[in-house]
């Protein structure tokens, strides 16, 4: 059990207050990282909306740059590669860290071609291997809360046909266990006043 989950039960049952999401009944802010530019270095930063995070690249045989252009983020590995997220010849992953836990709602995808896939690990556990839909973007509300919620997010490759840039990507941010347990304790402490008030009159 997450710590998040065994704060909202204790307080639930100290209370008898239910509660049904995590801030007293208001979802978490989306917030949108837009990856357009012009950047080539080892490790990129961004920050959105008081989250932080870290771009680099990487493919099974070491160490890539990360390459930022019009059409978003990628991965370059030197003479002969592409700027994109690709499997040619080594398999590439754009690795973005965050500073905090996030869940992901949505990322899009551009310069792709047809049949062109990715694969997502969130803190190294795959999440999906899907075709990349013709919008561009692809929607991950579908899936379950916990499993696209983290605080690494790798974007690579399914086979070496693949490449894309990553435009953008929504996350949520994940409220701290302090947070939530001081929101639910004043909605506790609301409920307990208003029953009080109500047996006053």
């Amino acid at each position: 059990m997450t710590t998040v989950n065994f704060l909202k039960k204790a307080l639930m049952a100290a209370t008898g207050a239910t509660v049904v999401t995590l801030a007293g009944g208001q979802a978490a802010e989306a917030v949108t990282f837009n990856f357009g530019g012009f950047d080539l270095d080892n490790s990129l930063s961004f920050s959105e909306g008081g989250i932080d995070l870290t771009a680099t690249g990487f493919a099974t045989n070491g160490n890539r740059q990360v390459s930022r252009g019009p059409n978003g983020l990628g991965v370059f590995g030197g003479f002969g590669d592409s700027f994109q997220v690709d499997g040619l010849g080594f398999n590439e992953t754009l690795q973005l860290e965050f500073n905090k836990q996030i869940s992901l709602v949505s990322a899009t995808f551009s310069r792709v071609g047809f049949n062109d896939d990715f694969r997502l690990l969130v803190d190294g556990n795959q999440l999906v291997s899907a075709d990349i839909p013709g919008t561009g973007t692809f929607d991950f509300t579908s899936f379950a809360l916990a499993d696209r919620t983290g605080s690494v997010l790798g974007f690579t490759v399914a086979d070496n046909n693949d490449d894309y840039f990553l435009r953008s990507i929504e996350v949520e941010p994940v409220p701290e266990p302090l947070t939530i347990l001081g929101s639910l304790s004043a909605l506790g402490m609301g409920a307990a006043l208003k029953k009080k008030q109500q047996k006053k009159s």
